[in-house]
């Protein structure tokens, strides 16, 4: 179950600049996708992007990146639940110095609430 009130990270700042910053050039490849695949193509990318940096988390003894992952798939999976993700933000962006990557944590709310309505249509 969803937790209000909704995140007010756009959908067009999540695939736009956030893509941009933490996928260097895999953003640019995206133009060559129909267009109807670019916003799940490059929604997964930045799902798998944020597992990414939550297994990269140094500063975090490997079992706590374990757990997270695990949350952090189970939320993916659904039905994900905000004050979790809320969670596993808060664990991880405190560590992250790239300012990119910290916003791609905090946007995990907003990023799964996408996925959602993918799902749905």
């Amino acid at each position: 179950m969803r937790d209000d009130p909704p995140s007010a990270v756009p959908s067009s700042l999540l695939l736009g600049q956030l893509l941009r910053d933490v996928s260097r050039s895999f953003y640019l490849t995206l133009r060559v996708l129909p267009k109807g695949l670019r916003v799940p193509v490059g929604l997964a990318y930045l799902l798998a992007r944020a597992a990414d940096t939550i297994a990269d988390t140094q500063l975090l003894p490997p079992q706590r990146r374990l757990d997270l992952l695990l949350a952090f798939r189970a939320q993916v999976a659904g039905p994900a639940n905000d004050t979790q993700l809320h969670e596993i933000e808060s664990a991880l962006t405190e560590h992250q110095k790239d300012s990119s990557e910290r916003l791609l944590l905090q946007s995990l709310v907003p990023a799964v609430r996408l996925l959602d309505r993918a799902h749905r249509s």
